[in-house]
């Protein structure tokens, strides 16, 4: 159950937003070879002016700076090959989704076995 969170400010073209989620969650499917519904993704808007970079804050998603902040977080396990592979298509995806040519930061967080739950059920990595 890979899931992965936005971050960003408000975008010139929000109806970006929903085709990027979608692109993201297909490339994360096809890269781990699992089933497409059990990929989630989220998008959080950042108030204008509550996203600073250095000193400059921005009221709408720049292309050059203030980058969406994305966590993808996925069960333990994956190779350092995987891991990077997986970190690429999902800037690719996003950057083709959003318009915004890999002005992005993805990183991958490892949620271990047995330390997740979904509805009543403690969530533990299935034996290979």
């Amino acid at each position: 159950m890979p899931i992965l969170h936005v971050r960003a400010l408000p975008q010139t073209e929000s109806e970006h937003i929903k085709v990027a989620l979608e692109k993201a969650c297909l490339a994360i499917s096809n890269e781990l070879g699992c089933d497409l519904d059990k990929v989630w993704a989220t998008w959080e808007e950042l108030k204008p002016g509550y996203y600073i970079e250095g000193k400059e804050s921005r009221d709408v998603q720049g292309r050059d700076s203030h980058p969406p902040i994305c966590e993808l977080k996925c069960f333990e396990g994956m190779s350092a090959e995987k891991i990077d592979s997986l970190l690429i298509a999902v800037s690719r995806a996003l950057s083709e989704g959003l318009g915004c040519e890999g002005n992005l930061f993805v990183s991958f967080h490892e949620i271990k076995s047995g330390h997740a739950i979904a509805g009543t059920n403690i969530v533990k990595k299935k034996a290979a």
